[in-house]
C-alpha cells in the first residue's frame, strides 16, 4: 500500500532491514546498553584514538553554520589518501548514501541493473528497485559489485560491463590495489570510513570517479551530505590511519584454527570469514575448546560469517538478515545476562577472560 500520491514500489520489493537496536537488545537482556558491543555491522570494537572530544571541538564552535569550510579540506585529504585528484571525489553520508546516489543517477523505470557475485550486500538490489529498475543480467545500465565481497570476503574478477560500481568498503583489509586505476574506464569506486576507520556512526563515505562522472554525481548529491562533526572525525582518522595488521593476523589465525576443526572457511580479504557448514552446532564444544579467543553461533544450515575485530575480540553471525551481539561487562552483571541467555531460544556461547565475560547472541 502506498500513501496518497506516492509511486508504488515493485511487488517483490523488500526494504533494507536493520537488526534490533542496542537499546532494545539491552532491555531484553536486562543489562545496561554500555555492556553490549555489537559486531553484526562488521565494524571495529572500539573507536580510533583520533575519535575523541578534542577532535570535534573546533567543529562544535561553528556547528551553527553549514559545513562549507571543511568540505574542500576533506576532499583534498581523501584525494591524497586515494591517489586521485580532488575533482575525482564525491562525498556521501556513508557508502550507502552513494550506492543510492549512483543508482538514481544511472537507472530508472524499465532499466535493468546487474548485481554481481551473489550472495552480496543487499542494498544494491534495494537501490536499483527504488529507482523503478529491475535486477537482472540482460543489457544492464549499471552493474554493482562488492570487492572484497560481503559476505564471502572474495576478490572476484571485476565484471566487464560498464558503468561498473565497485564497492570497496573492506578494501583496507585486502592488501590489493583496488579499482581506482579504472575510474577513467567507466568504473566508480565506493569507499567508507565505517569499517577500517571505525566511524560507522559518523556516516562518512566517498566515491572516486572520472572528473566528468564525479561532477555529474556531485550535481545530483544533497547540498551537505556530511556534517561538520563527521568531517572533522574523518580528517583526524586520515591523519592517523589505523594499523590493521593485528586484525588481518587474527583473521588468518582464526581461519587456520577453523580448518583444524574440519571447517572450510573461504579465502577472505575482508575483516571477516565466510564458513560453509552443514551442522556447526555439532562441533560447538570443540570450537569452544580450540578457539579460546573467538565465538561461534549458528542457525539452521546457513553459512556463517565471522567478523574479526582484533585478537580476543572475534565473533560470528549467520549470514541472514539478523544480528549478532558481543556483550561484555563486569562479572557482577554477568549472571543476570546469563540467566536471560539460558531462557532464550537463541544459541549462545560464553567465554570468560579475567573480569570480562564475552557472549555471542545470534538472532534471525
Amino acid at each position: 500500500m502506498t500513501g496518497p500520491g506516492m509511486k508504488a514500489l515493485g511487488a517483490t520489493f523488500q526494504p533494507y532491514r536493520w537488526a534490533p537496536t542496542t537499546l532494545d537488545l539491552a532491555r531484553r537482556a536486562g543489562i545496561d546498553p554500555v555492556e553490549l558491543v555489537r559486531f553484526d555491522g562488521n565494524v571495529p570494537p572500539l573507536p580510533l584514538p583520533s575519535s575523541r572530544p578534542a577532535t570535534v571541538a573546533a567543529a562544535l564552535a561553528t556547528v551553527n553554520e553549514y559545513p562549507r569550510a571543511l568540505y574542500p579540506v576533506l576532499t583534498d585529504a581523501i584525494a591524497e589518501y586515494a591517489g586521485v585528484a580532488p575533482e575525482n571525489v564525491v562525498l556521501g553520508a556513508g557508502a550507502d548514501d552513494l550506492i543510492l546516489l549512483v543508482a538514481r543517477a544511472f537507472a530508472g523505470p524499465g532499466d535493468v541493473v546487474s548485481v554481481a557475485d551473489e550472495p552480496t550486500y543487499s542494498l544494491y538490489r534495494v537501490a536499483a528497485e527504488l529507482t523503478g529498475a529491475s535486477v537482472g543480467e540482460d543489457d544492464p545500465v549499471l552493474t554493482f559489485c562488492c570487492r572484497p565481497n560481503n559476505p564471502t570476503g572474495a576478490l572476484d574478477p571485476l565484471p566487464s560491463p560498464r558503468p561498473l560500481v565497485v564497492d570497496e568498503a573492506y578494501w583496507e583489509y585486502s592488501g590489493a590495489d583496488g579499482a581506482v586505476g579504472l575510474i577513467d574506464d567507466g568504473v566508480i569506486v565506493l569507499r567508507t570510513f565505517s569499517k577500517a576507520f571505525a566511524l560507522a556512526g559518523a556516516r562518512v563515505g566517498y566515491a572516486l570517479a572520472s572528473v566528468e562522472t564525479a561532477a555529474e554525481l556531485n550535481t545530483r548529491q544533497a547540498p551537505a551530505p556530511v556534517s561538520s562533526l563527521s568531517a572533522a572525525l574523518a580528517l583526524a582518522a586520515l591523519a592517523s590511519p589505523p594499523d590493521l595488521a593485528p586484525t588481518i593476523e587474527e583473521r588468518d589465525r582464526l581461519a587456520a584454527e577453523l580448518r583444524s576443526l574440519g571447517y572450510a572457511p573461504l579465502p577472505s580479504y575482508g575483516s571477516f570469514l565466510f564458513v560453509p557448514a552443514d551442522d556447526p552446532l555439532a562441533k560447538r564444544s570443540k570450537v569452544r575448546r580450540r578457539l579460546p579467543n573467538s565465538s561461534l553461533s549458528r542457525h539452521g544450515s546457513r553459512p556463517s560469517r565471522f567478523s574479526v575485530a582484533m585478537p580476543n575480540f572475534s565473533i560470528a553471525a549467520p549470514y541472514s538478515r539478523g544480528s549478532a551481539v558481543n556483550g561484555y561487562g563486569p562479572n557482577s552483571r554477568t549472571p543476570k545476562l546469563m540467566k536471560w541467555l539460558a531462557s532464550s531460544s537463541q544459541p549462545a556461547l560464553r567465554q570468560r577472560s579475567g573480569s570480562v565475560a564475552r557472549i555471542t547472541i545470534s538472532a534471525r
